[in-house]
């Protein structure tokens, strides 16, 4: 595998925004060198070649540790004939490692594009396997912290240069995939005899039949749809961005777990943008990978919300790096919130910072901007099968990771793990996310 001088551009862009947010480079491509100018400092970066490289993507080549500033190790190729990784060269840094190989391998999602890999039964690319875990990186954003590490030097050789920190933000984001747990009276029947068959609560019965017949005068008193006014009323009080991902599908159509133009979508809807919370496409299953079907779902959340809708998250968090990308510049989707493993928390696409996507087949960046999915509830819940405690423990240390790299914590709880056999896990967890 070789990097294209696109690629090798892109790649040393991200890592130059996450060292210097404030400063517009300038990177130049001369022939087999890239050498970045920035802050009036020359920075040649060394960039492996490609035997090597096909080593890397093979999971099998030998990487050095290399310490943040902070405390932090990190895995790093390092020129085989030096034990620095830079030198001083006049006012220039040369770089005697390589920062940018990796990076692009993770941000541009190369892998998922090869043929061979698995694929789990949503067809979801798989942790297992990925270079994620056979390089150990998962719980570290390796392209945000080559790009601190890069300023650590470059402030390191011009002690008077002061950079100017981005500020990380934390985004609780909340996929709505059902908005009424209680309906017809068959639905009813079977709801509350789950309470007493597979449950085998009657604390449970109790509280589902009194919210039952509060639903039944109220369709809105839901507990499903109340949910999303709690979580957006946490989100508030810690001064956490909020945003909900609303599906638009219709009824009869496949996977519409409640229709979008029905009374209780439109007063959930109007109730969360007077909360002050964003809304964004909850694309269904299928709409993943057809660009007609995304943008008529789009169409049906703005004829609700009024507004244009720019943001969204694939159901299963279904997405493929070639044909979700075009449904989404297809349909003038601009923010994604999808690229998350489903069976482990951390760091899939190497970074916790806004970034363009890449499109591989035409070597060149996408007009997507990706918000990492960083931890998702039933990753701990379902995947992992994790006591509460030990779920909150790995979101802390996610969150503080995200703080140490300048980015953002973008979390994902569903208002179906609110109330009911998953109080537990909202108090405990949710809550508790400082």
């Amino acid at each position: 595998m070789r990097l294209t001088d696109n690629a090798i551009r892109y790649t040393i862009s991200h890592l130059l925004r996450v060292a210097f947010p404030h400063s517009t480079p300038d990177i130049r491509i001369e022939g087999e060198k890239a050498v970045a100018q920035v802050e009036g400092v020359d920075i040649h970066f060394f960039i492996m070649d490609e035997k090597t490289a096909d080593t890397l993507t093979a999971g099998n080549l030998s990487l050095q540790s290399v310490t943040l500033p902070f405390g932090v190790q990190v895995p790093l190729y390092q020129q085989p004939d030096t034990d620095q990784p830079y030198r001083c060269d006049g006012n220039a840094l040369v770089l005697q490692c390589d920062l940018v190989t990796l990076p692009f391998l993770l941000l541009s999602r190369w892998e998922e594009y090869q043929e061979g890999n698995a694929r789990d039964v949503h067809g979801r690319f798989c942790y297992a396997g990925s270079l994620n875990e056979r390089y150990g990186c998962i719980d570290l954003p390796v392209a945000d912290f080559y790009g601190l590490l890069l300023r650590s030097w470059v402030v390191a050789a011009h002690p008077d240069l002061h950079v100017q920190p981005r500020t990380p933000r934390c985004i609780s984001t909340h996929d709505v995939d059902l908005i009424q747990r209680f309906g017809g009276w068959l639905q009813n029947v079977r709801t509350l005899g789950a309470d007493l068959l597979k449950h085998r609560s009657i604390k449970l019965f109790r509280q589902s039949f009194r919210q039952c017949r509060a639903a039944r005068k109220d369709r809105t008193a839901d507990p499903l749809l109340q949910a999303c006014l709690r979580l957006r009323l946490y989100d508030k009080e810690r001064q956490h961005d909020s945003l909900f991902f609303i599906k638009a599908q219709q009824k009869g159509e496949h996977d519409c777990g409640y229709d979008i133009r029905s009374a209780e979508a439109a007063f959930l809807v109007g109730k969360l943008r007077d909360m002050g919370a964003g809304i964004g496409l909850h694309g269904g299953l299928h709409a993943a990978y057809d660009p007609y079907l995304l943008a008529t779902e789009k169409q049906r959340l703005e004829e609700v919300t009024g507004s244009p809708i720019t943001a969204g998250r694939q159901h299963y968090l279904r997405f493929h790096p070639l044909q979700t990308q075009r449904a989404w510049q297809h349909c003038g989707l601009t923010d994604d919130y999808t690229l998350g493993f489903a069976e482990r928390e951390g760091f899939r696409c190497g970074t916790c910072h806004p970034y363009p996507l890449y499109d591989l087949v035409n070597d060149c960046a996408t007009t997507v901007v990706e918000h990492p999915l960083i931890a998702m509830d039933m990753t701990f819940i379902a995947y992992r099968k994790m006591q509460p405690g030990a779920a909150l423990d790995s979101i802390q240390r996610l969150l503080h990771t995200c703080e140490q790299a300048e980015g953002d914590f973008v979390l994902l709880w569903h208002n179906t793990t609110v109330g009911r056999d998953s109080e537990q896990w909202f108090q405990q967890v949710f809550c508790n996310i400082e």
